[in-house]
């Protein structure tokens, strides 16, 4: 028994074969990596000299939150809440459609300047001397389409639109400066400095649309958070003009700094303006009662005021102020209940502290509310209306709006109550200062009226110097950290990488195309296949036959196929044993057709009639007969006319131009072959060419396909089954091993056929005999090396 040790020899012996066949292979087909890397070089040229340069354009915003000085200074005055920035929502925004249409549309980008190049147009970004002005209306830009400024001199320029057909080209000369018309189309070409280079050079022009340019940089800016714990967005364009996206960058955060400074003084600007109109008519009040004070003054009437006098005005006077602020806090309570009932946003909205109301549970309501309203705008504006957490946002402000409303419902009864009381104080008082005399009481009146009126005026005077400190103190939440600029080299082409990619690549292909095609092939290609599949004995190796005949010892004697043949019949003596007075009889089958079953068929009858053997071939095949074909033989009578009582046995045993080879053919096609063969006649037929031959020679159909095969086994010393080389499956081998090893196939060996040179490292020998053609192949001198030529020309 073999040790394991052996064993693992063996097996490392087997893969350093199958990794030198693998070589072997490659070798072979060298010439595919010459092509493969050829064109991968050649792909990684062109890309290197025709591709525009990429470069990775950056900058980054800082995006503060509630905790900074300025944000603290504002809510400390006013009230002014900056919540803390989501920098997801942020990031939306600044990739929102609006934004960026705006930029676009501030900077001109709709309008491209290309000049002509060799293989492909190029953009000018900021060269050209002049500067297309576009006066006609939306309906009648010709977006898109390509048109040619040629300046002819300093003061006039040809335009016209890009065909492929000069004839129909419609040219038409204007002036720079002035309005021209071209087919509708209206615009002045202002020159901006002198043309210089571009005098008497076309610039293509087109026009895209907004729209257009604008979905292609929401699709090419990146935003994203610069580190983990940082408020840090870094803005992100791989750009092939460089200056073109730095500007595009710098416009871009300016808007969006100015949307944030112009959304948080919102507020403060809606209470001015609301503090404002309260303003004007205390004025007009203070204005009307100071005059009537003036006029009671100038009647002369003198003015005493006694104690108790006094003390009614100073009760009526605070009791009259109080009930001004609770009328004041009562229209604010009708004003945000109108304003909640009418579902209205909040951008209008007057938070309570603006005007004095310090109510803590309205105050802590409303910023709840303003909160979720200004988070639902920015995920509005950043085009996110389909997010779920929109509905989730609307959910949460309708139940904080149902709280506000209950609360303000709560807030107006009580203060109704409030107001109803200090109006009776106001009226006790009153009845006391009625008691006092006229003038007294008049000028009471006035005085009273006119305090109240100017406390209210201070009073609205102070929150308005508030709001405007808030606003004149409110800095925007967003700090350019790093300005736009180019942020390292080239991202592509990179000229060293990608020839290195490409020798990578143009290796790879062919190597892993092999390697996909050798998994997938599941057909036996070398005698370790053979093995590794069935236990029957191998016979020998055929050689590929390159000659258009069939009868290799007749055209090539001495050649290599002709030599591979002489092998086996040596390896036959093993297997037919050392008794040369016997008569042998030998069957040639294999698993379908295609295999070279009456080539090898024939050619072994030859091999051993050339031996001195008297040899006789029977054509078995009687479904497609070929071996009359192949061998040239007369007479039409074959095996079906004699398995059919048609003909005699010495009536179908022919003669061939081999003097020891005689041949059986096939006869005429019968429509019961396997029946015919299963008869009792066939064996007396074999019996009786025994005594007559030294060898008898079967060609018999393919024995995976009919039984025909296994019904004559029975009656031979040995079964030759043939497998071709990259033509038989693997599948098929593996049934005739069943047989083999079930008993129903006896005495049989395997005949591996249609071996090409270099299948095995450089020749098919090694196996039964060591036979490249180089040696044996007749014409190797010069002589034959002419006689090759010729063929091959011809």
């Amino acid at each position: 028994m073999e040790s394991n040790t052996d064993k693992k020899i063996m097996t490392s012996k087997e893969h350093l074969d199958d990794v030198k066949k693998f070589l072997g292979r490659l070798r072979k087909r060298w010439y595919l990596f010459v092509i493969s890397l050829g064109i991968a070089l050649l792909v990684a040229f062109l890309i290197n000299r025709y591709t525009s340069p990429v470069y990775p354009v950056t900058s980054s915003i800082l995006v503060k939150g509630s905790n900074d000085m300025e944000n603290s200074i504002g809510q400390l005055l006013y009230g002014n809440r900056a919540g803390r920035k989501n920098l997801n929502n942020e990031i939306l925004i600044l990739k929102s459609y609006p934004l960026i249409y705006r930029t676009v549309k501030s900077l001109g980008f709709e309008k491209f300047y290309l000049g002509e190049g060799n293989f492909q147009s190029s953009e000018i970004y900021k060269a050209v001397p002049y500067e297309m002005v576009v006066l006609s209306e939306d309906s009648n830009i010709p977006y898109n389409q390509t048109f040619i400024i040629y300046p002819v001199d300093q003061f006039t320029f040809q335009f016209y639109r890009q065909t492929e057909d000069e004839d129909q080209r419609s040219v038409s000369t204007f002036r720079f400066g002035e309005e021209a018309n071209y087919n509708g189309f209206k615009f002045t070409l202002d020159l901006k400095r002198p043309l210089g280079s571009y005098l008497k050079r076309k610039v293509i022009f087109i026009h895209r649309t907004t729209h257009d340019v604008t979905r292609t940089y929401q699709q090419k800016l990146r935003v994203v958070v610069d580190g983990g714990e940082t408020s840090i967005l870094k803005l992100f364009l791989q750009s092939t003009r460089p200056q073109k996206d730095i500007d595009f960058l710098d416009k871009l955060v300016e808007l969006y700094l100015e949307d944030n400074l112009e959304e948080k003084n919102q507020n403060a600007s809606r209470t001015i303006a609301f503090i404002d109109s309260q303003l004007d008519d205390i004025s007009d009040s203070l204005q009307v009662i100071e005059q009537r004070m003036k006029n009671f003054k100038e009647t002369g009437t003198p003015l005493g005021i006694q104690e108790e006098g006094l003390r009614a005005y100073g009760k009526i006077d605070a009791a009259e102020g109080e009930l001004l602020e609770v009328r004041r806090r009562l229209d604010y309570y009708n004003y945000l209940q109108k304003y909640i009932e009418q579902s209205r946003g909040v951008e209008g909205l007057v938070v309570p502290s603006a005007i004095g109301v310090n109510d803590q549970v309205l105050q802590q309501l409303i910023n709840q509310l303003v909160e979720l309203q200004l988070e639902k705008e920015q995920l509005t504006k950043a085009g996110a209306t389909s997010n779920p957490y929109v509905e989730i946002l609307n959910k949460r402000m309708d139940e904080l709006k149902k709280s506000l409303e209950e609360n303000l419902r709560n807030l107006i009864s009580s203060t109704r109550l409030l107001e109803r009381d200090l109006r009776q104080t106001v009226g006790q008082e009153r009845r006391v200062v009625e008691s006092l005399p006229q003038a007294e009481q008049e000028y009471v009146n006035i005085k009273r009226v006119y305090d109240l009126s100017e406390s209210l005026y201070l009073f609205l005077m102070e929150k308005r110097a508030e709001a405007s400190i808030s606003k004149a103190s409110t800095t925007s939440d967003i700090i350019m950290v790093n300005p736009p600029m180019i942020s390292g080299g080239k991202i592509m082409p990179q000229p060293e990488k990608n020839l290195i990619f490409a020798i990578l690549l143009g290796l790879s292909i062919p190597l892993l195309i092999m390697i996909v095609m050798d998994y997938l092939n599941n057909k036996v290609r070398y005698k370790e296949d053979v093995a590794a599949i069935t236990n029957i004995p191998f016979l020998g190796v055929i050689g590929h036959n390159s000659r258009s005949s069939d009868l290799v010892f007749k055209d090539q004697p001495k050649g290599g196929v002709a030599e591979s043949f002489r092998s086996v019949r040596s390896n036959l003596q093993f297997f037919l044993g050392e008794n040369g007075s016997a008569s042998k009889t030998l069957l040639v089958t294999s698993s379908i057709s295609g295999e070279g079953k009456t080539f090898c068929s024939v050619n072994l009858a030859l091999v051993l009639s050339y031996s001195g053997k008297k040899v006789v071939i029977i054509g078995a095949d009687m479904r497609r007969p070929t071996l009359q074909a192949k061998m040239g033989a007369t007479g039409e009578k074959g095996l079906s006319n004699y398995l059919s009582d048609n003909a005699d046995p010495d009536q179908i045993v022919h003669p061939t131009e081999s003097p020891n080879l005689f041949i059986i053919n096939s006869g005429d096609v019968p429509p019961n072959p396997s029946e015919l063969l299963m008869k009792d006649k066939l064996q007396k037929l074999l019996e009786r060419l025994r005594e007559r031959f030294d060898f008898i020679v079967i060609d018999s159909p393919p024995m995976g396909l009919v039984t025909d095969a296994l019904i004559i086994s029975k009656y031979v010393d040995h079964t030759v089954f043939l497998v071709r080389q990259n033509y038989t499956p693997k599948e098929l081998l593996q049934q005739v091993n069943e047989l083999y090893e079930s008993g129903k196939l006896n005495n049989v060996s395997i005949l591996l056929n249609d071996v090409k040179v270099n299948s095995y490292g450089g020749s098919y020998g090694g196996y039964g005999g060591s036979y490249g053609y180089g040696y044996y192949e007749e014409g190797t001198g010069k002589k034959g090396l002419l006689e090759k030529i010729k063929e091959k020309l011809s």
